[in-house]
């Protein structure tokens, strides 16, 4: 689980590779999931550390293991929270939409390419939730 959003960015540089220069949907998507995932891997990186860590903990100090993988795994769960509460609000909000002028770093997405933009990180948080509910049920010999 501490990998995913090591495994979503290659995905998106190998993505963005094969499309080129194409304006299509998944290469929209692919470049907005680089540029999301290389900024955000200051917060990132330190999260998959401490969860795959914490997981390593687990059978040696089961509270403090727990704890350590707790907070690197709600630090995971977080971007997907975000993206779905910044869609949700969007769409309530019936925000603009502002025109593109040449100088964004990211493409603009259409409604089904934001949705598509959103899936992974949103399974990630799902994954990330399950994953904090099997450390604290399950016992510390049965994670090793």
């Amino acid at each position: 689980m501490a990998a995913a959003p090591l495994l979503l960015f290659v995905v998106s540089v190998v993505t963005v590779e094969n499309r080129g220069h194409s304006r299509g949907v998944v290469a929209d998507v692919a470049a907005n999931w680089m540029l999301v995932l290389a900024f955000g891997s200051v917060v990132l990186v330190p999260a998959m550390l401490l969860a795959a860590y914490g997981g390593y903990l687990v059978p040696q100090t089961p509270r403090f293991g727990r704890a350590v993988a707790t907070v690197g795994l709600v630090v995971l769960a977080a971007p997907g929270l975000l993206v779905v509460a910044d869609f949700v609000i969007a769409l309530i909000a019936g925000l603009p939409d502002y025109p593109d002028d040449g100088t964004s770093w990211a493409p603009r997405l259409s409604t089904g390419g934001a949705i598509l933009f959103a899936a992974p990180f949103v399974l990630i948080s799902a994954a990330s939730v399950f994953a904090i509910r099997m450390v604290w049920s399950a016992r510390p010999t049965t994670l090793a």
